[in-house]
């Protein structure tokens, strides 16, 4: 009788001990996983990013995505660069290449976006007349857009410059990388 106790103490004893082992272990795993947030590249990219040193963050980008090549991130913020430089082709060439892996509607947006900073009309249409179902929530913007550029109307294409993040494109492009991943 004594030893049948002894064996089920054990017994019970081992059970919560590897279970309290496994959520250890759980835990330690999960806190160490890899992310993009803790990467070295990505803080480095956004030290030089505020320093303005746009060369760079897009080479730390760059390495963050070659790290970690799912996070969108990364692809919206190099885009981001490249229109500050006024680079807007290597803006759509990153923004494309984001298009390919996640086929998001606000990534062709992005590129419209683009293509809205660069005026740029005869991109725009083409891109409206590919995507029309996946840009159907953004084709209002869109149209006033190229009505306002056909009309010649300054005081309507500044709005929608402003509206389409010309004019503040770090917070706009943030936003828009909030509701495509929910990045920050």
């Amino acid at each position: 009788m004594t030893l049948v106790f002894v064996l089920v103490v054990i017994a019970i004893i081992a059970f919560l001990f590897s279970k309290n082992i496994s959520a250890f272990f759980y835990r330690r795993m999960s806190r160490d996983a890899p992310s993009p947030f803790n990467s070295t590249n990505f803080q480095i990219a956004q030290r030089f990013e505020l320093k303005r040193d746009y060369d760079r963050a897009l080479t730390a980008y760059t390495h963050l995505i070659e790290e970690f090549p799912d996070f969108d991130a990364a692809y919206i913020s190099m885009a981001d660069i490249y229109r500050k430089k006024r680079d807007y082709e290597g803006a759509v060439s990153i923004l494309k290449r984001l298009y390919e892996r996640n086929k998001s509607p606000d990534t062709l947006f992005l590129i419209c976006e683009v293509y809205m900073a660069k005026g740029d009309t005869y991109e725009i249409e083409r891109y409206l007349g590919e995507h029309r179902e996946e840009l159907r929530e953004y084709i209002p913007i869109i149209e006033s857009y190229l009505r306002a550029k056909r009309e010649n109307d300054s005081e309507a294409l500044t709005h929608l410059r402003i509206l389409a993040g010309s004019e503040d494109v770090k917070d706009y492009i943030r936003l828009k990388a909030k509701r495509v991943i929910g990045y920050l």
